[in-house]
């Protein structure tokens, strides 16, 4: 008590409030820098990430952007003057590494002459088939690989869409796609439709305020208090230089709602204490010391729903769950400062909206849930057992969700870029890779100490060159008519092609050379750009090579059936051959998958936390224990809502069941303080459920309306993450309200001892 006292009179001090003022103010720098970067290093867990930099080390980058083009005959001579002119377009723009395609051949090839002598190129090996020139000869692609200091995505995709842009103006139809294209989209659609829904939940919770209070200086006093809450949320993340991504661009309607939550329960004591006190401070300190506590408690039980999220093996995830802890603790600090301050400001004494007692009754109760409660004190073993049929329904529906994670659904339908994905898929190439890498000891050329004898046994194993070649051929091939892979590149079809081009460029030629030395010469003569390439394939040594993989499907499910049968091809290799599946994709899909199994094994601990300050709070291990039910039921809906409405499991949703565990708490704290403050002066288990009732219900109304429709605003979104996570909170939110005005209740009355405060 006298711990709460001191900090009462501490942020009634007129220096709190101007020193948060200030620190607002200050704020604004580091909000004004923010930026989006949905890049996919940033979501690759640390093993997946060791994994991919050694990848980078030996080969580069895997990531490339495909630009697919067609409308005009790709292989007459003017068509293939504008396809040089958009070349040296690309070369330029930023960020781009090196760009391969029809006109690179052109030009480095055949001198930008002989355009028949290219199209036999092109069509008459499989080299480039479904790679750069569609099998139909319609469509043709530019695979352009970002340097090493590209930078972000929509920086190097918009170089590339200005480039592309001469070549639409020439009538060709173009379309972009590749990782960079879908980061830079979902830059762009997670930055706009936050910036759209956002003040949608805004301006529909002050509506519900308005309805709640009828006083404009009560609105104004818990918008500005929740808006420098927010801004202080915010400056976190720019004061630490961490970019925003698709999942923490929902910070701001997080922390907005979840903030109100604590404003509106003081600011309904405060209005109830102007008409029993005379002066402003008076009903500050009676607001305060009614609120204080169970705001403190149900602050600290949502920020470890957040927590929870630090399990994850994602950074992004991880971030969220900081930074919104961060915000909420903060909204607590800030509400009980602020707001009073500004009630002061705007209103000072004579702010006693509400002095009638019939308006006071009606701002702390409300008859339906009063009702509600009647019944749940009536009839507790019913209701009791009609929940426990409730949880089991649901339960039953939880093994129809499922996990699955496609970016590209992320976005609005009809998005250029869906559209772009879609083209590229079915008409030419992949828009990713799947990099499968092979080890081989002693090397894919090595000869042995007899330059006329291929076989290696100096390194004991008894393959020579050519064996090793069939092994990997047969995994090419293996990979190849995997469903989902438009082409493999690996470093034999390098080989085949200068076979080809030695022979001078006849169709026949394409195959591998007879043996090692023949190899070796080969690739001795290759002019820069075909060693550029071959450096991209096989490390300078030649003992590690790599197969890349273009595959044109999204869902992880499918990628993972694809993994799947790469795995089993390379155990199939002949030994010492080894083998292993790495790429930014390839990590990017497994810590979606990973995430989703961690944060269903983080409820447990979360539902752990959040009982243990309840239980420190209330200081009863009883109340701690009838909290648990009400509070999980709303988390088994979220699944059971995923399990009907066929919304899977992925890094957007799973974050859902932690964080409507951690929001679902705050009414049942905020029911059961008001519940013992009963009990403690002597009313029994019916008696003190429906006087708390009278006392709670309709701030926990308000908060729970305020809190879905801020939800519910979300809603709106066309970013299909934050369009789930929207809906799928509000329900938490409506189930958990339930939950407490009947289930919570009649557990009272069923197992709390009747007469004395537990």
């Amino acid at each position: 008590m006298k711990l709460r006292g001191r900090f009462i009179e501490s942020a009634l001090s007129p220096w709190a409030a101007v020193t948060l003022l200030l620190c607002a103010l200050l704020a604004l720098f580091p909000v004004s820098r923010l930026r989006m970067d949905n890049r996919i290093e940033r979501w690759l867990p640390a093993d997946a990430t060791m994994s991919y930099e050694k990848f980078r080390a030996d080969f580069g980058r895997d990531e490339f952007a495909v630009a697919a083009y067609t409308g005009k005959p790709l292989f007459e001579e003017t068509a293939l003057e504008e396809q040089l002119a958009v070349l040296e377009r690309l070369e330029v723009a930023p960020g781009v590494d090196s760009v391969l395609g029809i006109p690179v051949v052109y030009r480095e090839l055949f001198g930008a002459e002989h355009p028949e002598a290219l199209r036999e190129e092109m069509v008459g090996t499989p080299f480039y088939r479904s790679f750069l020139v569609s099998t139909d000869e319609k469509v043709g692609g530019l695979l352009i690989v970002p340097s090493e200091d590209a930078g972000e995505s929509d920086v190097f995709v918009a170089g590339l869409r200005d480039a592309l842009r001469s070549f639409e103006v020439a009538g060709w139809e173009t379309h972009l796609a590749g990782p960079p294209v879908l980061n830079a989209a979902l830059d762009q659609s997670s930055r706009a439709e936050a910036a759209r829904t956002f003040p949608i939940a805004v301006l529909c919770s002050l509506a519900v305020l308005w309805l709640m209070f009828r006083d404009w200086r009560l609105v104004v006093a818990s918008s500005v208090t929740t808006g420098v809450t927010l801004l202080l949320a915010l400056a976190v993340p720019g004061v630490l230089g961490r970019p925003l991504n698709m999942l923490t661009a929902m910070l701001p309607p997080l922390v907005w709602v979840l903030s109100l939550s604590n404003t509106i329960h003081l600011l309904n004591a405060y209005r109830s204490g102007c008409g029993q006190c005379d002066d402003w401070r008076g009903a500050s300190q009676a607001a305060m010391g009614a609120t204080v506590l169970p705001c403190f408690l149900s602050t600290v039980t949502t920020a470890a729903g957040f927590t929870a999220l630090l399990s994850a093996n994602m950074r992004p995830v991880r971030e969220l769950g900081v930074f919104a802890a961060v915000g909420i603790l903060l909204g607590w600090i800030v509400t009980f400062v602020l707001c009073p301050a500004l009630l002061r400001v705007l209103g000072g004494r004579d702010n006693r909206a509400g002095r009638d007692s019939d308006q006071r009754k009606q701002v702390q109760s409300h008859p339906g849930a009063t009702a509600l409660c009647a019944l749940a004190v009536r009839r507790p073993k019913l209701v009791t057992a009609l929940w426990l049929a409730l949880s089991a329904g649901a339960v039953a529906t939880i093994w129809l969700v499922r996990v699955e994670s496609d970016p590209l659904t992320f976005l609005p339908e009809g998005y250029k870029t869906v559209q772009d994905y879609e083209f590229v898929g079915t008409r030419l190439t992949g828009y990713y890779s799947m990099e499968v890498v092979v080890d081989v000891p002693g090397g894919w050329l090595r000869l042995s100490e007899d330059a006329g004898d291929t076989r290696t046994n100096t390194d004991g194993w008894g393959h020579n060159a050519v064996e090793v070649w069939g092994a990997l051929q047969g995994l090419q091939e293996k990979l190849a008519a995997a469903p989902g892979v438009a082409h493999v590149l690996s470093p034999l079809d390098l080989l085949r092609k200068l076979h080809q081009w030695q022979n001078e460029f006849a169709a026949a030629a394409y195959r591998l050379p007879e043996d090692a030395a023949a190899a070796q010469a080969l690739l001795e003569e290759a002019d820069p750009l075909v060693q550029s390439q071959l450096s991209r394939l096989v490390t300078r040594d030649g003992t590690r090579l790599r197969l890349s993989v273009l595959v044109n499907r999204m869902p992880s499910t499918e990628y993972m059936t694809l993994r799947d049968r790469a795995e089993q091809a390379l155990l199939q290799l002949p030994e010492p051959l080894t083998g292993h599946v790495t790429g930014t994709v390839d990590g990017l899909v497994r810590a979606q998958l990973g995430l989703v199994r961690a944060q269903v094994r983080s409820l447990g601990w979360a539902a752990v936390t959040v009982f243990l300050f309840i239980f420190a709070g209330l200081r009863s291990l009883r109340l701690g224990l009838l909290a648990v039910p009400p509070n999980l039921f709303p988390v088994v809906a979220v699944f059971a809502a995923m399990g009907l409405s066929g919304v899977a499991l992925d890094p957007a949703t799973v974050m859902t069941a932690c964080i409507a565990l951690g929001i679902a708490v705050d009414d049942t704290i905020h029911y059961l303080s008001a519940w013992r403050a009963e009990t403690a002066r002597g009313g029994t288990g019916a008696r003190a459920c429906m006087a708390a009732a009278d006392h709670v219900t309709g701030a926990m109304i308000a908060t729970t309306v305020v809190a879905c429709i801020g939800f519910f605003g979300l809603a709106w979104s066309g970013f299909t993450p934050v369009r789930y996570f929207g809906l799928l909170s509000a329900v938490a939110m409506l189930v958990a309200l339930a939950a407490d005005l009947l289930l919570l209740p009649a557990l009272l009355v069923l197992f709390a001892s009747k007469g004395k405060a537990i």
